[in-house]
């Protein structure tokens, strides 16, 4: 049975034995609180949300993509032939996709895996080195492992402090898991597996095969009776103040303030739902691995979706392997071995693939696919309303970030961007271009920044002799 944290503990309302007693029994103080019958049908999710210091819970996404970006068709662009500055521009060609969401994104533009610059011992290979480097932010344990804690976990660590409990601490999953992506540590050397099947990932969020607290009916289904049991006590309220002196009227209408105060955190009268979704089987990933790939994509969406709704999680991983050479128009007539080989050739510019309109085509198709995916997770989370008339996208930071920032493996000037305003912890809508004089700044001050809008408190991440704090320009 699950404890219910009434609104005088849960605020900064006098405790119940405060109460005026003039006309009123402890039995009346208990029911107008809401310790009465209100306790029994109030769901678990609700409980935590009244018990939380914000009303609506923060999450962070990592969308981890790999191969970087095509620089020239990540760049936005000016408006009327200017260039583009931070508020008026238009997103460049493999952005095309994310136009419906331009107010809800940041571009950051500028920023270096500096860790990586100052690291002296070799890695396996260059992209596992960027792997180790991307989410610790820190040198790396040896050639194959990252040498601290990472960015998300960290968080998850943070928030389990602080008081939120959930009943994943993260979640870290991945369509086709790729045996070289390092991304999610525990701490040095002690990397976390990357969970490829979404079933066994349904399995873990929703064990009883339904969402929390019931059956495949969503948690809050009982909207209407806990509203009824809300206006039942203002009722009592209004019955009772007469009666009473002035005092004991005042100190009343603290409590009736509490009261609307809970309705509003349990957020009464939303049509927000937390449903275990259906989970569909995928076509088998040999016979059509691009029809294997989306539909893995989508129900690992949909199982996102269902976490933050359900409140389940805080914090996810998301590892998105390569988009699959059927939906980018990818073959062999380019001579090379692989769509890796391929993106490696187009950006290098004395390779004469490089300057191959067809070929630099189909790169820039394979980075739109990604975005075309980052923008159908987006709209999964602008589904769900929030109390405020806001959606979870408000209150949630996706950060699209990757092991390289483009394909010949250079890992300076980063294409990252941040979706959704974490609560109003992210301004969007910009074209955020990082200074890179007197000195270029590293992705662990992003971190450093990201980890204080979840609630952390620090001011370096990774290797310290390249962090210079937060950056200040994020808000």
């Amino acid at each position: 049975m699950k404890r219910l944290i009434t609104p005088a503990v849960a605020g900064s309302a006098p405790q119940a034995s405060r109460l005026p007693t003039s006309g009123i029994t402890r039995r009346s103080a208990l029911q107008l609180l809401g310790m009465g019958a209100a306790a029994s049908v109030l769901p678990g999710p609700f409980l935590s949300r009244a018990r939380a210091a914000d009303p609506i819970p923060k999450r962070i996404v990592f969308f981890y993509t790999n191969h970087g970006s095509h620089r020239p068709a990540w760049l936005p662009v000016g408006v009327g032939g200017a260039a583009a500055n931070e508020t008026a521009y238009e997103f460049g060609e493999i952005h095309q996709p994310l136009k419906d969401f331009k107010q809800d994104i940041l571009l950051i533009d500028g920023l270096d895996m500096l860790s990586s610059d100052v690291q002296t011992g070799s890695a396996a290979n260059a992209h596992i080195r960027g792997h180790c480097h991307s989410m610790t932010s820190k040198e790396m344990a040896d050639a194959n492992l990252g040498g601290g804690i990472s960015i998300d976990q960290h968080i998850a660590q943070a928030l389990r402090k602080s008081g939120v409990i959930t009943a994943l601490p993260s979640l870290e999953i991945g369509v086709d898991s790729n045996s070289e992506s390092r991304i999610s540590f525990a701490a040095a050397s002690q990397q976390l597996p990357i969970e490829g099947n979404p079933s066994n990932t349904f399995k873990r969020l929703f064990p009883t095969g339904a969402a929390p607290g019931g059956s495949n009916m969503p948690v809050d289904n009982s909207g209407a009776q806990q509203k009824s049991i809300l206006d039942f006590v203002s009722g009592e309220f209004a019955q009772l103040s007469p009666k009473l002196s002035r005092e004991d009227r005042e100190k009343l209408e603290v409590h009736a303030d509490i009261v609307r105060d809970l309705e509003t955190r349990l957020g009464i009268g939303t049509q927000r739902t937390c449903t275990a979704p259906t989970i569909t089987a995928a076509p088998a990933q040999r016979s059509d691995y691009g029809a294997w790939y989306q539909s893995t994509g989508d129900s690992f969406m949909r199982l996102i979706q269902a976490a933050f709704a359900c409140d389940l999680t805080r914090v996810v991983t998301f590892n998105m392997e390569a988009i699959p050479d059927s939906l980018c128009g990818y073959t062999s007539s380019f001579g090379t071995t692989d769509m890796h080989d391929l993106i490696h050739k187009v950006a290098q510019s004395g390779d004469p693939l490089s300057k191959n309109a067809q070929a630099v085509g189909v790169v820039k198709k394979f980075h739109t696919e990604y975005a075309k995916q980052f923008a159908k997770l987006l709209g999964y989370l602008a589904a769900i309303p929030e109390a405020d008339g806001s959606t979870a996208l408000d209150h949630t930071i996706v950060l699209w970030c990757g092991e390289i920032a483009e394909g010949n493996h250079d890992l300076h000037k980063l294409p990252w961007l941040i979706a959704g305003q974490g609560g109003g912890s992210i301004r969007t809508g910009r074209y955020l271009q990082v200074p890179r004089s007197p000195k270029s700044r590293g992705h662990n001050d992003l971190f450093v920044s990201l980890a204080n809008a979840m609630g952390s408190n620090i001011t370096t991440f990774g290797t310290a002799s390249v962090c210079q704090g937060p950056l200040s320009n994020l808000g």
